[in-house]
């Protein structure tokens, strides 16, 4: 999970009612089923070609099931569809990059992209935490990564707009 719904998420289910040791299991289930998910995935997107269908489907699965989480009934089911989906276009995001650039200069431009990466991301759990900490909903963080996910669809779409225009 994004480091933002992987420190909260326990506490969306605990306010919902389950206790914090069965919180943490549902997730922990969650988390050894992402370590497969995301190699599978790409499998999957090089056997058919149809990777912009795989992460849009993956994502829009990821923002639902964030957005289910609160659904403590549905805290199992609504986890690993996460972990199954919400992941696994780790991957083909990355991909992206080397198909952005000309070989000669995939070695400066992943160096761009990772040092923009993480001057992005980095900050999200601080700002998730401090969501937490002005509203005390736990929930909020929740809606931060759901908006992370929506950001990374909408680029990738900007992306392939972009690319089109330019062939």
């Amino acid at each position: 999970m994004p480091a933002t719904s992987s420190i909260f998420a326990p506490r969306v289910l605990v306010a919902g009612g389950l206790g914090a040791f069965e919180a943490a299991s549902i997730l922990s289930l969650a988390s050894w089923v992402m370590i497969v998910s995301g190699a599978l995935c790409g499998q999957i997107a090089d056997r058919t070609g149809r990777s912009d269908l795989i992460l849009s489907v993956c994502l829009c699965c990821a923002m639902a099931s964030l957005a289910l989480l609160p659904q403590v009934g549905w805290a199992v089911p609504v986890s690993l569809l996460f972990s199954v989906l919400g992941v696994a276009p780790a991957g083909l995001i990355m991909a992206l990059t080397g198909e952005a650039m000309a070989p000669q200069k995939r070695a400066f431009g992943m160096g761009v992209f990772l040092s923009v990466f993480f001057l992005l991301t980095g900050p999200a759990p601080a700002l998730a935490g401090w969501l937490y900490d002005r509203t005390g909903d736990p929930f909020m963080p929740i809606l931060l990564a759901i908006a992370m996910f929506g950001l990374a669809l909408l680029t990738n779409f900007v992306f392939r707009v972009a690319q089109r225009t330019t062939r």
